[in-house]
């Protein structure tokens, strides 16, 4: 089976890329939406933002046009779900492997954090009230994971915090969590690792961190900016550097241990591949 990287691409080209990433550098096969054609029919997106692979396909979160949007694996529209009335803006979205459920942060009236947890049929199953105003999380909270508490889901976003609600029979409201042994940093990436870990970016650096909230180790200080952070095949994490329109950025692969592996995928300085600095989120998966 060959392992693909799926990505969304936030501005311009608007569209999930599929990239054969078993091959060095990751090769371009299929795409979904039209190139710089923004939009709100089925074969359309507009700022799409976070992905997950889960049962039954690809979920991204369509923020502009304020849905989710489900894909199969070869990028095949399936069907959406409108989130007007929920979350409003979605902007990240993960998995929940124990309950097969998704769970998508985003930001209502410009103005409120929320979260919503829906089937992969896009059915809601429980939507929180608004747990923030916006202006402690920049505006658009870029990564959810689940946390090391029954029930507990964190969120980050362009900010100095990590912040963690609880879901039991609704969500209760954000709580500010610190890691310990680390300054202040804008934290815009979060998952919670097979091997029981958590680990967040920075836009410098990936950090490993254990159920006390505690820094545990550091991966080596990347010379671009990075963000985005996914497990990935065989428990690697991936991330993303972004450098410039005329340098190359990468989708770079580290061990659970944050050691560099390899770059799985690279843009070409603007020649090859143009605005592919503007990837928002990815995902890995073998089909």
């Amino acid at each position: 089976m060959a392992y693909y990287i799926f990505a969304t691409q936030r501005t311009n080209r608007h569209i999930v890329k599929k990239l054969a990433s078993d091959v060095a550098p990751a090769m371009y096969v299929n795409s979904f939406g039209a190139f710089q054609v923004p939009g709100g029919t089925s074969s359309t997106l507009h700022n799409p933002w976070g992905i997950v692979a889960a049962s039954g396909g690809i979920f991204v979160c369509d923020s502009v046009n304020k849905r989710i949007v489900k894909l199969d694996n070869d990028l095949t529209y399936v069907s959406e779900y409108s989130t007007v009335n929920t979350i409003d803006e979605p902007y990240s979205i993960m998995c929940d492997i124990s309950s097969g459920d998704l769970y998508v942060v985003g930001v209502y009236n410009n103005r409120w954090v929320r979260v919503e947890r829906l089937t992969t049929s896009l059915v809601s199953v429980r939507v929180s009230g608004n747990l923030h105003a916006d202006g402690l999380l920049l505006y658009r909270p870029t990564g959810i994971s689940k946390g090391f508490a029954a029930g507990s889901f964190l969120v980050v976003g362009a900010n100095n915090d990590i912040f963690e609600t609880i879901e039991t029979a609704s969500f209760s409201t954000f709580v500010t969590r610190a890691i310990v042994g680390e300054t202040a940093a804008p934290y815009n990436s979060i998952i919670k690792h097979s091997n029981g870990n958590l680990y967040v970016n920075n836009g410098q650096k990936i950090i490993k961190v254990n159920s006390s909230f505690t820094n545990v180790g550091d991966s080596d200080y990347i010379a671009k900016s990075i963000f985005g952070l996914k497990e990935a095949a065989g428990n690697s994490i991936l991330t993303y550097a972004y450098a410039s329109n005329s340098t190359p950025s990468t989708i770079i692969r580290f061990s659970e241990n944050m050691y560099r592996i390899e770059d799985v995928y690279y843009t070409m300085g603007g020649t090859v591949d143009v605005d592919a600095e503007q990837i928002a989120d990815f995902v890995e998966l073998s089909i």
